[in-house]
């Protein structure tokens, strides 16, 4: 199980600044596995990253992509409160990966 919409807003920025503006576009990825008791869920694309000042922090308040991202993150939060993680990683050769780790539940 995982929170509703909570991945929307990450893919929703991935299409925003990855895919639409390159007239190629290109790809999202989206990977999910289980390791112990916690649920690991990877959003991949292949656009030009982000710099490494707002991958350190998850937000930029000078940037549009940090208020989706402020907002999965204070609502990870606020649903696990110390039971949850939330990284974005630039991936070579480009590209950026966004992943979120929160209890593994069924039900």
């Amino acid at each position: 199980m995982i929170p509703s919409l909570l991945l929307q807003p990450i893919v929703e920025n991935a299409i925003k600044y990855a895919i639409a503006p390159r007239e190629s576009g290109g790809t999202i990825r989206i990977e999910a596995l289980v390791r112990g008791t916690q649920l690991h869920v990877s959003i991949i694309d292949d656009g030009p990253g982000i710099a490494d000042s707002t991958a350190a922090t998850g937000a930029n308040p000078a940037s549009p992509r940090g208020v989706g991202l402020a907002n999965t993150r204070q609502r990870l939060e606020e649903i696990y409160p110390r039971d949850h993680s939330f990284s974005m990683t630039n991936v070579a050769p480009q590209g950026l990966n966004v992943c979120v780790r929160i209890p593994f539940e069924t039900t």
